[in-house]
This record gives structure tokens, sequence and C-alpha cells, in this order.
């Protein structure tokens, strides 16, 4: 317990500013969002997954909203951004087939 106690302070022996800082460090953690990995991805009423090519998942989902390319055309990443009400989806190419699907935090309306 005493090893805890020098980790985490107490908040009730903090100072307003310090307090403060401890409440802002503890919601950044709790709602921090890292990306996830996800085993398929639903566009509309088609579904795309980890092996499916660039043509199935344009076709399925249509253009991404950014594409970025590395290594020549070896590796491709496709960004799909599906607004408020859903997530940002994040999609790696390797030599034309879908290699990983992450899933980043709401999407948002362009201005």
């Amino acid at each position: 317990m005493e090893y805890w106690s020098k980790i985490i302070p107490d908040p009730m022996q903090l100072t307003a500013a310090g307090t403060l800082a401890y409440l802002l460090l503890l919601g950044s953690a709790i709602f921090s969002e890292a990306l996830e990995d996800a085993p398929a991805l639903r566009c509309d009423v088609k579904t795309v997954a980890v092996g499916d090519t660039q043509y199935s998942v344009g076709d399925a989902c249509g253009p991404p909203d950014k594409i970025t390319r590395s290594g020549g055309r070896t590796v491709e990443n496709w960004d799909y951004n599906f607004g408020p009400t859903d997530f940002i989806y994040y999609l790696k190419f390797i030599n034309d087939r879908l290699e990983r699907i992450q899933v980043a935090e709401h999407g948002y309306i362009e201005e």
C-alpha cells in the first residue's frame, strides 16, 4: 500500500492547482482513445476483412477520405471518416491486400 501512496497522490493533500492538474491527468487517462484492431469493417451492406483486395474494399466502402503511400506502391494506408455517428477507420494494404484494420475515435464533419 505504501508503494501506491508514492505514485498516486492523496487528492485531499493537494493544493487547488495540484488538484486541477491531478484531475486533468486522471481524466485524460480515462478518456484517451487508442487505436484498436478490428477483424472487419462494415460499409453499408457489405463487409470487408483482412485479406481483401483494394478493389473489393473500394467497391464495398467507396473511395477513402485519404490515401498515403510508402514503399512505392507496396504499402498504402486508407483513412475512412464516416462522420460523428460512427468511427474513423485506418486500413493498411500491403501489395494490394488488406493487412490491418484499426478503429479510432468518432469521426467528424469536415467544414
